[in-house]
């Protein structure tokens, strides 16, 4: 049978689970390969995801259900201070890499989850510990307001607390899971929803019931990869709990997967 014939069948045979593992994937290759070797499989796995026939939910775990990729759009302000800093680092060090120096994102992308919508947005500015203080005041050099360091809470109530729109500065984490659109580095859904269960002190306004809403509706709308969230989790040592909520959200089949 030819590749795409088998890549046809693929969906018919999965049909009927919501998800499989990838030894269940590689027995159905089997039947119509038996001298399939795990090097080529690794390519018949690449080729599928890349044609989205299957796409991964967990670390050897596909469906063949398609769900669109988080790719919110960044507005314009948000790419004015992507732009003040990138150009500042890029002029430090002309080959640095922005996923290990800089992440934005707005509250506003939560709107498309939530009951109660948010009029004034936060602005996440991440960047390197050490620059901080200096691009807080770069910042305000170039003229935009309400901008403040994630730790100084005391300065912010003023702002966050009382619904109004503002810059937020924190810490950058390296290695988590991030995502590259038209040149600016943002967080994938799955370091959103966990930073938004860890820093319930900032987020504040998501939390409880509207938490759930985000939740629930992030993974019916979009494709979430589980092992990227729940290893992010894990690094914010949060996994456990985490994984508590978010068995709420999923499937039992997926529960025993991931367990």
């Amino acid at each position: 049978m030819k590749k795409a014939e088998i890549e046809k069948n693929i969906v018919v045979h999965f049909r009927g689970q919501e998800y499989f593992r990838r030894k269940e994937l590689l027995e159905f290759y089997k039947v119509f390969e038996p001298e399939l070797n795990n090097r080529t499989f690794g390519w018949r796995v690449f080729e599928l995801k890349k044609k989205k026939i299957i796409r991964s939910v967990g670390r050897g775990i596909y469906t063949t259900n398609y769900k669109p990729e988080y790719k919110p759009q960044i507005d314009e302000k948000l790419r004015k201070i992507n732009n003040v800093i990138n150009r500042s680092f890029a002029i430090i060090d002309k080959d640095f890499n922005p996923k290990d120096y800089l992440s934005v994102w707005t509250t506003a992308w939560l709107n498309r989850f939530v009951n109660h919508q948010i009029f004034f947005p936060i602005r996440i500015i991440e960047i390197e510990t050490d620059t901080l203080t200096s691009y807080y005041y770069k910042l305000i050099d170039e003229g935009f307001k309400n901008v403040y360091i994630e730790s100084d809470f005391k300065k912010m109530d003023r702002y966050v607390f009382e619904g109004k729109d503002c810059i937020v500065l924190r810490k950058i984490v390296k290695r988590a899971p991030y995502q590259i659109i038209n040149k600016i580095n943002i967080p994938r859904i799955e370091k959103i929803l966990v930073d938004l269960f860890c820093d319930n002190k900032l987020f504040y306004f998501v939390q409880g019931k509207e938490l759930e809403n985000i939740y629930r509706n992030a993974i019916k709308k979009y494709s979430v990869d589980f092992s990227k969230l729940l290893n992010y989790a894990e690094r914010r040592k949060r996994q456990k709990d985490i994984k508590d909520f978010l068995f709420k959200f999923i499937s039992e089949e997926l529960k025993e997967l991931l367990l």
